[in-house]
């Protein structure tokens, strides 16, 4: 039939024909690399705060600090990983060296 032959494939086989189902798209794609381990998380709200607060206790800019993460870890503050935000409150404490 016309529809069989627009959704799949037709073969004709002795006095019939058979239809093959058409391919179905998926519905979306998912990388290769999905099963690899997700990205780190980013920071939290209170670990943002409390960095402009540790960095304002010691007289240091918010934009100081955003150039010191660009330089550190290659993003602004809002966008470290909540890894990258311990190490920095660390530092700012005293008590590491950043990275």
């Amino acid at each position: 039939t016309r529809a069989g032959a627009w959704m799949g494939i037709s073969v004709p086989v002795g006095d019939t024909t058979v239809t093959a189902p058409a391919a179905r798209q998926p519905l979306f794609v998912v990388p290769s690399d999905a099963t690899a381990d997700p990205p780190p998380t980013r920071l939290s709200r209170k670990q943002l705060d409390f960095i402009y607060s540790l960095a304002r206790g010691q007289g240091i800019a918010r934009d100081q600090v955003a150039t010191r993460c660009l330089e550190l870890y290659e993003r602004k503050p809002e966008y470290l990983s909540k890894q990258q935000a311990s190490d920095l409150i660390k530092v700012l404490q005293g008590q590491g060296g950043a990275r």
